[in-house]
């Protein structure tokens, strides 16, 4: 499959992985082990919208191979999802910050701008920013 990257992101070794709302954390790990095993990088969709989505839980995918794409528009949120995204970004976790488009209102611009100012998402942008990688997107 590495070889055959048609379905993969920009035809690098970054595969993006959503899943079906598991409750249970194992299959999400197996699933991980199984895209890095065949040499691919997975990309995780938004794992702000995942019930069972911890920070820990976060470090065991990162550790196993993935790649972290936080919601931007989710970090404004007031309730769980929001708490979630923002505990991730603050901890450093967040790989990537990118929205769908579902229209103007929701874009990732807007995101972007009110980004400029929170402490949380500055502190997770320094921790980033001390980790680099020879496979960019």
């Amino acid at each position: 499959m590495a070889d055959h990257r048609e379905l993969t992101i920009n035809r690098t070794r970054y595969i993006l992985v959503e899943f079906l709302g598991w409750s249970r954390r194992r299959p999400w790990h197996r699933a991980i082990a199984g895209v890095t095993g065949i040499g691919l990088i997975p990309l995780v969709a938004h794992p702000e919208r995942y019930s069972c989505c911890t920070p820990a839980l976060v470090r065991r995918w990162k550790a196993a191979g993935a790649v972290m794409q936080v919601d931007a528009t989710t970090l404004f949120m007031p309730r769980t999802r929001g708490e979630r995204a923002r505990e991730l970004v603050a901890d450093g976790l967040a790989d990537i910050l990118a929205a769908d488009n579902h229209g103007d209102e929701r874009s990732v611009a807007i995101a972007f701008e009110a980004l400029q100012g929170p402490a949380w998402f500055h502190a997770g942008r320094a921790a980033g920013d001390a980790e680099s990688s020879g496979d960019h997107l």
